[in-house]
C-alpha cells in the first residue's frame, strides 16, 4: 500500500477543503460526546442520556460508511463485545464509550478532529469560567485543609471540583499543543510559556498539586522533545519506561510494601496507598470488573485511573489497555511523532494520580492514537475493504479552510493585542490595589467554611454588609440576616482572595481591551476590503504605491524603480511614490547610531505615512523595492494591517543575508543560510560594523519571528533568486513570482558581420566583480585576445591602469564612467559582453540590455548571472574563480562566435514585462493579503 493511501486511511486526509460523509459523522459524534462532558453533563441526567443515544447513532453511521477489511470488522465486534460484557457485569459503560472513540477514527483527519475538539473545549472552558465568576452558574468552593498549608479557599470556577478544573485545563493544553505542533521551535517555546503562565493562574484557584505538576511535566516534556534534535536509544527506553513505572508505583508498591515503609509512603500520598490496597485486596479481582464493594468510610475512594481500570473494568480490560497504550507509545517514538509522544506520556502519567482516563469523562484523547495504531496495523492485510453503506461520492466542499498558511489576523496584530492585554492588566491590578482597601476579614457561607472549622458563626443585616464592604471586608455567599455567614479567624483566606482578585481584575480588564482592539481592527479591515473589492480584470488599472529607499551610491535598483514607474504610468495606472534616501541620514555619535539602528527595525514614521497614503489614495497594491535603512519593514506591517497586498521585488540576497550579497572576505558565503543570521556577527558583515550588523540581524529575526514574510508576495528576478528566498520556511511558494527586469531597445540592431572585433565589460571596477581576474585572463590570452573595452569606475580603477601599463595590454581600453546611452551603443557594437562576477548579483541591467541588442554573454557560472545565460545558446559560461577557464571561454567564443536567437531580442522587452507585472497584480489582489 502506498504511503499516501495509508495516510488517508489512518487519519491524514490530504484535501483540507473536502470532507466525506463518514468523517463528518465521526466529527459530529466527537462533538456531541465531548461537548456533553465539556458543559458538565453527567451520568443520570436526561440530556446526557440523549447525547449518548445521538453519539451511538453517529458512531454506527461512521462504521457503516467506512470501508473496513475483515480483520477490522472482527476487531470492532470483539472490542464492542468486551465493552458490553464489562457494562453488564460492572454497570460501567465508560469502556464502551472510549471504544467508540477508538474504533471510529479510521479515515478521519486528526488535525480536523483536534480543531473541532479544541474549539469546543476552549469555548466551554472560557464560558464556564466567565459564567461562574459573574454568578450566573454556581461556583463551588471550599476551605483547604492540608498539612503545612495555610487555610485558603479552593475554587472550581464552574466545574464540579477544583481537581476537575485543573484536569480540564490539562486537556485544553493537549488540544493546543497538538494543533501547534508544526510551528517553528520559537513559537512552540512561546506558546509553552503562555500555557505555563495559564497553569499558574488556574492553580491559584484550584490549588490542585497534581494538576499543576502534570501540566508542567507535559509542557517541559513537549519542549524537551522539540528542542532535542535527536534522541538516543537510552532516552527512548526511558520514555517507554515511564508508563510501567507509574503503574508499578500506584498498583504494585501498595501490595508489596508493609510496615513503616508503607505507612510513610501512605502518609506522604494522603492515604492513597491505603485506599488502593483496600480495593485491590478486599475482594478477588474479576475478569470483567466489579460494580462496587462496601467501604469503611467516605474517605475510601479510587483516585487512580489504573486502580479504577483493574478494579471496576476488570483484569481483561486492564491487560488489553496496557498492551494498546504501550504499542501506541512505541509506534509514536519509533516514528518520532513528538507531539503525540508528549501527549501520550502525559496522559498516561496523569492517570496514575487522577481518575479521568477510564471513567465517562471523555477526556482521554489517547484512545484516538490507539485507534490510529490499530488501523495502521490492520491496513497491511490484503483482504478487500467494504462498507455497509457506500456513499463515497458524497463529499462536502467546505466554505472555509483556506490552504494558505496565513491567518486572518496578522501576527503583529496578535502581538499588539498581547502587549495591550499585559499593559491594561498591570494598570488595572495596580489601580485595584491602590483603590480597594486591604481586607481585614472575610465572611464565608457554610458550604465554603465547613471543612476548615475556622469560622465564627455570624448573622449580618444587609446594612451591616454594605458598611463592612466599604471598609474592604470580603463577604461571599450572603443570603439574608437569618442565614449565618462565618467570619474566618485565619487571615490567610482573605489574603489569598485579595491576591486572586488583584490578578483576575487585571486579566479581565486586559482581556476586554484586547477583544475590543481585535474586534475594531477586524471590522475596519473587512470594511476597507469591501470598499476596495472592485472588479478584477484586464481592464482595471490598479493604483500602485511604489516604495523605495535609495542607497547613497546610485545602482541598478534605482533604474528598475524609475523604469517600472514610467511603464505603469504609460499603461494608465495611477502611481503614488514613497521614496527616502540614505543621504538624508546625518552622521552622529553612538546614541544617534543607536537610534538609527532601532528605526531600521521599525520606523514609526514610515508606518504612519504609508497608512495615510493607502487611505488617502485608495491604493490597491503596495510595491516595495528596498527598505534599507530608513524606510524599514514598517512598510510591510502598514500594508498588511491596512489589508492591501504587498509585493516585494527581490533585487538581491537581503532576505537571507544581512549584507545582501552573500559575499565576505573575497568569497561567496552562505553561512547565514546554513547556520542562521547570527553567523553574520562573526565578520560584522553589514558595513563592517558590529552595531549595524546586529541591527540588521535583529530586524530580520524579528520579522521572521512574527511571520511578516508569510504575508508578502515576492517578485524574484530569476529562479536562482527564488531558490535562495525559499530557504525562509514561512514563505508560501504560491506567493513567489518570477519576473525579470526589462529594458527599452533604443538602438537599432547591428548585424554580426558589421560589429567590431571587441568584447565589452560594463560595470563597477571592483574585486568582487572579477575585474582583476578579467585582466589576468586577457594577459593569458596574449595575441589571441580580442579588444577589451572597460566601461565603469571603482576602487580598482588605479590598479587596472597600472596592471595594463605594466603588462603592456595593448588590446585593453579603459573608457571610464560613460553615460548609459553610450554604454548601450558600445555593447551593441561588440561581439559579446563579458561578466566575470564573483558574487551572486541581483539582475544586472547590462545583461537585459545586451540581449535586447543581440549581444551574447560570456559569464561566470555563479548565481543569478550564471542562471541568465543558456550555455551555447545565449552565451558561454566559465568557472567563476578561474582565470584559465575564463580565458578558454573567450578563446572558444572567438573561434566559434554565438549569434543570439531572435527571441532574446524581445525576451526582456517592456511590453512582455508589463503583461507579467499586470498578471501578478491581478493574482495578488484576488488572493488578498
Amino acid at each position: 500500500m502506498s504511503e499516501i493511501n495509508e495516510k488517508v486511511k489512518i487519519g491524514e486526509v490530504t484535501n483540507k477543503r473536502v470532507i466525506t460523509a463518514a468523517e463528518l459523522a465521526y466529527l459530529c459524534y466527537f462533538a456531541v460526546m465531548l461537548g456533553a462532558k465539556a458543559v458538565g453533563l453527567y451520568e443520570g441526567q436526561m440530556l446526557y442520556n440523549i447525547c449518548l443515544v445521538i453519539g451511538a447513532a453517529l458512531f454506527a453511521c461512521k462504521i457503516a460508511l467506512t470501508k473496513h477489511n475483515i480483520v477490522e470488522y472482527l476487531i470492532i465486534v470483539l472490542l464492542m463485545a468486551l465493552g458490553a460484557v464489562v457494562y453488564l457485569q460492572s454497570g460501567e459503560k465508560s469502556l464502551l464509550i472510549y471504544f467508540t472513540m477508538m474504533l471510529g477514527i479510521k479515515g478521519v483527519s486528526t488535525d480536523r478532529l483536534f480543531k473541532v475538539g479544541g474549539a469546543i473545549w476552549l469555548t466551554s472552558f472560557v464560558t464556564l469560567y466567565v459564567l461562574s465568576v459573574v454568578g450566573i452558574i454556581p461556583e463551588f468552593s471550599f476551605s483547604l485543609l492540608r498539612e503545612g498549608w495555610p487555610i485558603i479557599l479552593r475554587h472550581s470556577l464552574g466545574y464540579p471540583h477544583p481537581n476537575t478544573l485543573h484536569a480540564s485545563y490539562f486537556v485544553l493544553v493537549a488540544f493546543l499543543l497538538y494543533l501547534t505542533r508544526n510551528l517553528s521551535k520559537k513559537y512552540i517555546v512561546a506558546i509553552s510559556v503562555v500555557l505555563l503562565l495559564g497553569n499558574g493562574y488556574v492553580f491559584m484557584y484550584s490549588v490542585s498539586r497534581n494538576g499543576f505538576l502534570m501540566v508542567c511535566i507535559y509542557l517541559f516534556l513537549h519542549l524537551y522533545l522539540y528542542l532535542r534534535s535527536k534522541r538516543t536509544k537510552i532516552e527512548d527506553f526511558m520514555l517507554m519506561a515511564l508508563l510501567p513505572l507509574g503503574i508499578i508505583a500506584i498498583v504494585g508498591i501498595p501490595l508489596l510494601t508493609t510496615g513503616d515503609v508503607f505507612e510513610w509512603i501512605n502518609t506522604t500520598l494522603a492515604g492513597r496507598y491505603e485506599y488502593t490496597r483496600y480495593y485491590l485486596t478486599h475482594e478477588p479481582l474479576k475478569l470483567f470488573g466489579i460494580e462496587s464493594i462496601a467501604v469503611p468510610d467516605s474517605r475510601f475512594v479510587i483516585d487512580s485511573s489504573y486502580v479504577y481500570l483493574i478494579f471496576r473494568l476488570g483484569i481483561v480490560s486492564f491487560i488489553l489497555m496496557l498492551v494498546l497504550m504501550v504499542a501506541a507509545l512505541y509506534d509514536a517514538i519509533k516514528n518520532d511523532r513528538k507531539a503525540e509522544i508528549s501527549l501520550l506520556i502525559s496522559f498516561y502519567l496523569y492517570g496514575v494520580l487522577e481518575l479521568f482516563l477510564f471513567n465517562q469523562s471523555f477526556k482521554n484523547l489517547t484512545f484516538v492514537f490507539m485507534g490510529l495504531f490499530i488501523f495502521k496495523k490492520t491496513a497491511r492485510f490484503d483482504s478487500k475493504a467494504i462498507s455497509v453503506l457506500n456513499l463515497d461520492k458524497f463529499k462536502i466542499s467546505l466554505p472555509f479552510g483556506k490552504t494558505e498558511k496565513t491567518p486572518i489576523i496578522p501576527l503583529n496584530i496578535w502581538l499588539c493585542s498581547a502587549i495591550l492585554l499585559v499593559l491594561i492588566g498591570v494598570i488595572t491590578s495596580l489601580l485595584y490595589v491602590a483603590i480597594v482597601p486591604y481586607p481585614s476579614d472575610i465572611y464565608l457561607p457554610r458550604s465554603e467554611e465547613k471543612t476548615s472549622g475556622d469560622g465564627i458563626e455570624t448573622y449580618l443585616t444587609s446594612e451591616q454588609v454594605k458598611e463592612l464592604k466599604k471598609t474592604g471586608v470580603m463577604i461571599r455567599g450572603y443570603v439574608d440576616e437569618t442565614t449565618p455567614v462565618y467570619r474566618m479567624q485565619s487571615s490567610s483566606v482573605a489574603k489569598m482572595e485579595r491576591i486572586r482578585y488583584t490578578f483576575s481584575y487585571g486579566l479581565w480588564a486586559g482581556a476586554i481591551a484586547c477583544l475590543i482592539f481585535l474586534f475594531t481592527w477586524t471590522a475596519k479591515s473587512r470594511l476597507r476590503h469591501i470598499k476596495r473589492n472592485k472588479t478584477i480584470g484586464p481592464d482595471y488599472k490598479e493604483t500602485v504605491l511604489i516604495v523605495h529607499n535609495y542607497y547613497r551610491i546610485p545602482g541598478g535598483e534605482d533604474v528598475v524603480v524609475a523604469n517600472e514607474k514610467r511603464m505603469l504610468e504609460e499603461h494608465g495606472h495611477k502611481v503614488v511614490t514613497y521614496f527616502r534616501n540614505n543621504d538624508d541620514v546625518k552622521e552622529g555619535g553612538f546614541w544617534h547610531k543607536l537610534a538609527l539602528a532601532f528605526s531600521t527595525i521599525f520606523n514609526i514614521r514610515t508606518y504612519r505615512n504609508i497608512c495615510r497614503i493607502i487611505e488617502k489614495e485608495k491604493v490597491d497594491i503596495v510595491h516595495v523595492h528596498n527598505t534599507v535603512a530608513i524606510i524599514s519593514p514598517a512598510v510591510y506591517i502598514a500594508g498588511i494591517n491596512m489589508d492591501v497586498p504587498v509585493v516585494q521585488t527581490v533585487h538581491n540576497m537581503r532576505f537571507v543575508c544581512p549584507n545582501g550579497v552573500c559575499y565576505i572576505n573575497d568569497h561567496v558565503c552562505e553561512n547565514c543560510i546554513k547556520y542562521g543570521l547570527k553567523a553574520s556577527l562573526v565578520h560584522n558583515c553589514y558595513r563592517n560594523s558590529k552595531l549595524q550588523t546586529m541591527a540588521m540581524v535583529m530586524t530580520m529575526n524579528l520579522h521572521r519571528m512574527i511571520r511578516t514574510y508569510s504575508y508578502l508576495n515576492f517578485i524574484c528576478l530569476t529562479d536562482f533568486n527564488k531558490e535562495k528566498l525559499m530557504t525562509i520556511k514561512q514563505i508560501n511558494p504560491d506567493n513567489v513570482f518570477i519576473k525579470p527586469n526589462f529594458t527599452r531597445q533604443e538602438h537599432s540592431f547591428v548585424p554580426y558581420d558589421k560589429r567590431k572585433n571587441q568584447i565589452v565589460y560594463a560595470g563597477r571596477l571592483e574585486k568582487k566583480k572579477g575585474v582583476d581576474l578579467l585582466l589576468q585572463a586577457w594577459m593569458k590570452l596574449g595575441d589571441k585576445a580580442p579588444r577589451l573595452i572597460l566601461c565603469g569606475s571603482g576602487e580598482l580603477e588605479g590598479w587596472c591602469k597600472e596592471y595594463i601599463e605594466n603588462n603592456e595590454l595593448t588590446t585593453v581600453e579603459m573608457k571610464g564612467q560613460v553615460p548609459n546611452d553610450e554604454a548601450k551603443k558600445i555593447i551593441g557594437d561588440s561581439l559579446a559582453m563579458i561578466h566575470p562576477t564573483q558574487l551572486y548579483e541581483g539582475f544586472p541591467m547590462t545583461i537585459a540590455e545586451s540581449y535586447s541588442m543581440g549581444t551574447p554573454i560570456i559569464a561566470s557560472d555563479i548565481g543569478n548571472v550564471g542562471s541568465l545565460v543558456d550555455e551555447g545558446i545565449s552565451g558561454i559560461k566559465f568557472k567563476s574563480n578561474s582565470v584559465v577557464s575564463m580565458a578558454k571561454a573567450v578563446e572558444t567564443f572567438m573561434e566559434k562566435p554565438i549569434h543570439l536567437p531572435e527571441e532574446y531580442l524581445t525576451k526582456y522587452s517592456e511590453e512582455n514585462n508589463y503583461l507579467m507585472l499586470k498578471t501578478i497584480y491581478e493574482t495578488v489582489r484576488k488572493n488578498g493579503n
